[in-house]
């Protein structure tokens, strides 16, 4: 660590705020609650499960813990935050449902070039987070095609949705699965369409539109149309029937 390890005061909330106060490299703030956590498994084995451990044996686990425990913490935010790889040649989206309350807004960003771009927030009435999911996509295709896209590459945080999508994973909510059925109907009016996943934090602005169509009612979006770094929005309602 640098400096001896050291463990001092008149209780246990002492020693943690002198621990805290005096390590000045972040994870090794956390060695002591690793060691305590160690205490307390052994402890439990111990009582409930007869399978008493030496204190060495307890420190040297969960030093080992400590030592592991990063490396995997900061592989899994390296991989959460990786760039998204999108193919610029052809139109790319973002979509996300939300709901709250039973009631869902949904948000969509249409890319039509790297210069020429559609926020969609949009109110979808009541339902779950899965119906607002889905419904986000197929408003998407709908309003993509008016767009004139024939080829597109849809990028969603929800993994079941993707694998509904993809028909690698079965829904058994009947509602939902009249949505899907619906979107594949859509689909047939493209010559390509790839859906892919993204972590949350890739998919944050199409999250941020889908939060802000959580007031506005049903069949009511509000579209923001940038051209080559000017926006204009305004509000749009098209005909949707009601799932």
């Amino acid at each position: 660590m640098g400096s001896p390890c050291q463990w001092t005061g008149a209780s246990i909330g002492a020693a943690w705020e002198d621990w805290w106060r005096r390590t000045t490299i972040k994870k090794h703030k956390f060695l002591p609650l690793l060691v305590i956590w160690g205490i307390w498994l052994a402890r439990n084995n111990a009582i409930f499960k007869d399978k008493p451990c030496l204190p060495e044996i307890t420190a040297a686990q969960s030093v080992g813990i400590f030592i592991s425990l990063p490396e995997h913490l900061r592989a899994a935010n390296q991989r959460r935050i990786m760039e998204v790889e999108i193919d610029h040649s052809r139109p790319w989206a973002f979509f996300d449902g939300a709901s709250q309350n039973n009631v869902c807004g949904g948000g969509v960003v249409l890319h039509l070039s790297d210069s020429h771009s559609f926020i969609l927030s949009m109110g979808l009435g009541e339902g779950s987070n899965n119906y607002a999911e889905i419904m986000s996509l197929k408003l998407l295709l709908i309003f993509a095609l008016e767009k004139g896209c024939t080829s597109l590459t849809c990028y969603g945080d929800s993994l079941n949705v993707i694998n509904w999508i993809k028909q690698t994973q079965e829904c058994r909510n009947l509602r939902l699965v009249n949505l899907l059925s619906s979107i594949r109907m859509i689909l047939m009016n493209y010559d390509n369409f790839i859906c892919r996943h993204v972590y949350r934090e890739n998919n944050k602005e199409a999250d941020r539109a889908s939060k802000e169509g959580l007031p506005k009612a049903f069949g009511t979006w509000h579209i923001t149309e940038s051209v080559d770094g000017r926006s204009q929005g305004y509000y749009h309602r098209p005909f949707i029937e009601d799932p």
